[in-house]
C-alpha cells in the first residue's frame, strides 16, 4: 500500500490518493482516497485487527500571504504545511479509509507531524497490541523564495515531547508518558535525564520530530535521534526506552552521531542498525537569521545493543557528521532486512537522498556551515549496499537503474518476484535544491527521460540485480509514500 507524499525540499503539495501494488497481477490498483491529503505521517502500523493505521502527518498545499497586515504591500508565494490531529485507517477488505479515533472524538491527543508508531508485542501487559505514537511537530509552517516578516504567515512547526497510545479495540487515543526533560538551565552531556530544557531562544521543552523507533525483543521500544526543535534545525543523538509496564520513557546511552531521518532496523540478534540520516547544526546559525541552517547527510551505521547497553559504530564508519564510511553512499534511505532466500540475515540500502548546505565541507572543522534555506543541495544515489550483521560490514550490489530516494518499498511474499525487494516511486535530484516526484513529465525534464518511466524496481538476491517493472505507473506517481507490506 502507497499513501502521502513528503519531499526533502521545493514544492510541496499533499494528496489524498492512494493504491495498492498487486504482486501475482504485477499491477497497481486503486482504492479509495485518504479523508484527509496528508504527509510526513507516522509510519504505517499493521494492526492486530489486519487494518493498516496512518498517523498525523501534515496537510501543504500552494498558498499566497500578502498584501496586507504584517506582510505590507508585499506578497510571498509559497507552500504552507498544516500539523494534522488525525489518523486513518486502511481497511483491504473494503478497500477504504475511514479516521481513526472514534472512542476519542476522532482525533490524536495532539497534532503530529514527523512522529513514530511502534505496534507493542511480547510486553506481557496491558499494552500488547496496541501502538505507542512519540514526538512529531505541531503548528504550521511557511516554504517561500523570500522569508515573510514576523506576523506575516505561521510561525513555523515545533516538536513535541509527549506522546500516546492507539487502542485498536477501543478506537482510541489516550496520553501516556512523556519523554523526559532535564531541568531548566540545564542540558546534555552535563543534564543525564533527557531532552534540553530549552531550545533556541525559547523556554519551551525540546521535543523530538523525525526519530525512529523499533520494537526490542524484550517487548520495550528504542527510541533514537530525531530533531530537537524542527526538520533541519538541531540533530539529537539522544536515546530513550519505552517500558510498557511502566508506560515511561527512560534515557539510555547516546549514539555516537547525531541523526535525524536515519533507517532503523532490528537484526536477527536482536540488536538495532541504524544507519544514514542527516546531522542539522542550526544551532550554530543562531546569530545569523538570513542563513539558518547547517547539515550534512551521513553513510556512517552503528549497532545497539539492549543488553549492555551500549552504540558501536560499524566497520569504517566514523563518529564526524558527514565522514566518508561505512556504507558506499552517504543517504536518508530505508533499510529491508531479508529474513529467507540468498540474501537472509542482511540488510539492504537502496539508492537514497544526499542533502548538504551547499557552502558546508562535511567531515572537516569547517562544517558547520550556515546557509539560507534556499542554499540546499541535494541528489540522488542509485548505488545499493547490503550490511552483514556478522562482519559489520556494507558491501555495494548491484545499482538500480534509476537515482532515487524517498520511495515506497517492500520485500514481497507472493508472486512471481516473491522475496524480491521492490521500491516504488520516490524522487530525483540532481545536486541544487529541486527535486522532483518519479514518473511525472516533471522528473524527465529534471533527471532525464528514464526517471519518468522507471517508476518501480525489482532487486533479486539470487543475481545481485535491478530490473525495471513494467506495470502502469499509477494515477498519482508519489514522493516518499506512506508503504507496507499488507497483511
Amino acid at each position: 500500500m502507497l499513501s502521502g507524499i513528503i519531499p526533502l525540499a521545493t514544492s510541496t503539495t499533499s494528496t489524498a490518493a492512494a493504491e495498492v501494488y498487486e504482486t501475482v497481477l504485477d499491477a497497481f490498483l486503486g482504492v479509495g482516497s485518504m479523508n484527509t491529503a496528508r504527509e510526513a505521517m507516522a509510519p504505517a502500523v499493521a494492526l492486530p485487527n489486519n487494518k493498516i493505521l496512518l498517523a498525523g502527518g501534515s496537510h501543504c498545499f500552494a498558498t499566497t500571504l500578502g498584501p496586507g497586515g504584517a506582510c505590507g504591500n508585499t506578497t510571498f508565494d509559497g507552500f504552507e504545511c498544516d500539523a494534522l490531529q488525525t489518523a486513518e485507517l486502511y481497511d483491504e477488505t473494503t478497500k477504504a479509509f475511514t479516521v481513526a479515533g472514534s472512542g476519542s472524538s476522532s482525533m490524536m491527543t495532539t497534532q503530529r507531524s514527523g512522529a513514530t508508531a511502534t505496534l507493542i508485542q511480547g510486553s506481557g501487559t496491558s499494552l500488547d497490541g496496541k501502538v505507542l505514537i512519540t514526538g512529531g511537530s505541531s503548528g504550521s509552517s511557511f516554504l517561500s523564495a523570500a522569508t515573510p516578516p514576523a506576523g506575516c504567515g505561521p510561525s513555523g512547526q515545533v516538536a513535541q515531547n509527549t506522546a500516546e497510545i492507539y487502542d485498536p479495540v477501543a478506537d482510541s487515543f489516550t496520553s501516556t508518558g512523556s519523554i523526559p526533560g532535564c531541568a531548566a538551565g540545564t542540558a546534555p552531556p552535563t543534564c543525564t535525564t533527557g531532552l534540553p530544557a530549552t531550545c533556541g531562544t525559547g523556554t519551551t521543552q525540546c521535543g523530538l520530530v523525525d526519530s525512529e523507533a523499533v520494537l526490542l525483543n524484550s517487548g520495550k521500544v528504542l527510541l533514537t535521534g530525531g530533531d530537537y526543535i524542527v526538520f533541519l534545525g538541531q540533530s539529537s543523538p539522544q536515546a530513550f526506552i519505552f517500558d510498557p509496564a511502566t508506560a515511561t520513557f527512560s534515557q539510555t546511552v547516546p549514539m555516537k552521531v547525531a541523526r535525524e531521518l536515519p533507517s532503523i532496523n532490528k537484526l536477527p540478534s536482536g540488536k538495532v542498525l541504524v544507519a544514514g540520516g542527516l546531522t542539522g547544526a542550526a544551532a550554530a546559525c543562531v546569530a545569523t537569521p538570513s542563513t539558518p541552517v547547517a547539515f550534512t547527510t551521513n553513510s556512517s551505521a552503528e549497532v545497539f545493543d539492549p543488553t549492555v547497553p551500549s552504540w558501536t559504530l560499524t566497520t569504517g564508519s566514523s563518529s564526524t557528521p558527514g565522514a566518508a564510511g561505512g556504507m558506499n553512499a552517504k543517504r536518508i534511505a530505508a533499510g529491508s532486512l531479508f529474513s529467507s532466500g540468498t540474501d537472509s540475515g542482511l540488510v539492504i540500502f537502496a539508492g537514497g537522498i544526499d542533502a548538504e548546505t551547499t557552502d558546508g565541507t562535511p567531515g572537516t572543522p569547517n562544517f558547520p556551515t550556515c546557509e539560507s534555506v534556499l542554499n540546499i543541495a541535494q541528489s540522488t544515489t542509485a548505488a545499493t549496499d547490503l550490511f552483514n550483521p556478522t562482519t559489520t560490514v556494507f558491501t555495494a550490489t548491484g545499482a538500480l537503474n534509476q537515482s532515487r530516494g524517498g520511495y515506497g518499498f517492500a520485500i514481497l511474499n507472493s508472486g512471481t518476484n516473491s522475496g524480491d525487494l521492490a521500491v516504488f516511486g520516490g524522487e530525483c535530484a540532481v545536486g541544487n535544491l529541486a527535486s522532483t516526484a518519479i514518473g511525472t513529465s516533471d522528473a524527465a525534464g529534471l533527471c532525464g527521460p528514464n526517471a519518468q518511466t522507471d517508476y518501480y524496481e525489482l532487486f533479486k538476491p539470487s543475481t545481485g540485480t535491478w530490473t525495471v517493472g513494467t506495470a502502469t505507473t499509477p494515477a498519482t506517481p508519489a514522493n516518499a509514500p506512506d508503504s507496507l507490506l499488507l497483511p
